[in-house]
């Protein structure tokens, strides 16, 4: 696993904001602008349960495959590092 420290966190807090923020919301709320137009809606990264577990690699996976059947792409084009 990561180690976090203050670039991996600033480096992260970027990807965020070019790559979910859009539908997941600045605070992670689910309330993007892009997700309003999505069907299921965008989840809620605050609250609620995980679909593939909340952790490194249940995170990671989503993030590799996306939602079967949901609106969360695949981001399996991202460096693996990124994730």
């Amino acid at each position: 696993p990561w180690v976090p420290n203050a670039d991996m966190v600033a480096h992260g807090k970027k990807l965020y904001a070019t790559n979910c923020a859009m539908c997941h919301g600045a605070g992670g709320a689910g309330d993007g602008a892009a997700g309003a137009a999505l069907n299921p809606k965008p989840r809620n990264l605050i609250t609620g349960g995980w679909k593939k577990g909340g952790g490194y690699i249940g995170l990671y996976t989503v993030r590799q495959e996306g939602i079967a059947g949901g609106s969360m792409a695949s981001y399996a084009h991202m460096k693996p590092v990124d994730k």
